[in-house]
């Protein structure tokens, strides 16, 4: 962990942030959360709550960290171009109701089986993070593998100025969302 105003030599670590200890502690915490998504037609739509049983990270007497509930909205829309091509741009925004960050993502496909977008994450002076870019590939019905790149723009991602992350989905059945009556079985006895 690198801080933009952090001071770091092999005999030394320090971060200049209050916040963060450099005595090497460990905590660990439980969180909580829950989702919900809408599909109607050609739009998705998802709201999500996270941290939402607070806990605490305790250090001893050097520290207490408090999760706050972080909540995210999630809307896309599918968008098809020509028969082997859509594109789904999308909105992400992150907020505890003291600070808000909006993420606005495009994805493109060929074949449903190639992905390729990019997104812009921050949309006012103050909150302008990075432009990420992804590419993926459908490897079977079942599992797809992603890869995204952050190019940074913000002070956070000065000491390294990227983000590399990778990603293994695994699409389960789908489950039948209607209930459906059982079938009539006609039954030509007369009981008495």
């Amino acid at each position: 962990l690198r801080t933009p105003g952090g001071n770091y030599s092999e005999e030394n670590i320090q971060h200049n942030d209050p916040l963060l200890d450099a005595s090497g502690l460990r905590s660990i915490v439980a969180k909580f959360g829950l989702s919900a998504w809408y599909s109607y037609g050609r739009l998705d739509v998802g709201l999500s709550a996270q941290n939402i049983a607070i806990g605490s990270h305790f250090g001893g007497d050097y520290f207490s960290y408090n999760l706050k509930p972080v909540y995210s909205l999630y809307a896309d829309y599918f968008y098809p171009i020509l028969e082997d091509w859509f594109v789904v741009p999308s909105v992400h925004m992150y907020s505890d109701f003291n600070q808000t960050q909006i993420h606005l993502h495009a994805l493109g496909s060929y074949q449903n089986q190639y992905f390729g977008g990019i997104g812009f994450r921050g949309v006012t002076p103050n909150s302008i993070d990075a432009i990420t870019v992804m590419a993926g590939v459908r490897v079977n019905e079942r599992f797809s593998i992603y890869y995204n790149y952050d190019i940074g723009l913000s002070g956070m991602y000065n000491p390294m100025n990227q983000t590399h992350e990778f990603a293994v989905i695994y699409r389960g059945p789908e489950w039948t969302h209607r209930r459906q009556r059982p079938p009539v079985i006609y039954n030509p006895r007369f009981m008495e």
